[in-house]
């Protein structure tokens, strides 16, 4: 439903399998502290921020038989069947490829 919805470029899904210790005492604030137990780390990608903050666009994927506003509550409603709001850390970021490993391909392969 989500990769439907919103227009995400990939979607990747990384299970914790253990909790590393933190090299120093975080502080009581910080969502990412040794006492929180996160399941899954997601990680989305979108083409621009504005995919992203825009919620007609965020929830506009499917709109020939929804408006955007009815993708949100349905998104909002499934949700909640399956994550913990009060356990969940958002970040937008963005990522740059420093250097790619891939092997060159050969001339005339695309």
């Amino acid at each position: 439903m989500s990769l439907r919805i919103h227009p995400a470029r990939n979607y990747v899904r990384n299970v914790v399998a253990r909790v590393l210790p933190a090299a120093g005492k975080p502080a009581s604030d910080d969502p990412f502290s040794d006492t929180t137990q996160f399941d899954a780390i997601s990680d989305e990608y979108f083409a621009s921020l504005e995919d992203i903050l825009d919620p007609s666009r965020f929830y506009g994927g499917d709109v020939s038989q929804t408006t955007w506003q009815q993708n949100a509550t349905t998104i909002g409603d499934d949700v909640r069947l399956f994550l913990d709001g009060t356990r969940m850390a958002a970040a937008i970021m963005d990522e740059y490829l420093l250097r790619d490993f891939r092997a060159p391909r050969a001339p005339g392969v695309s």
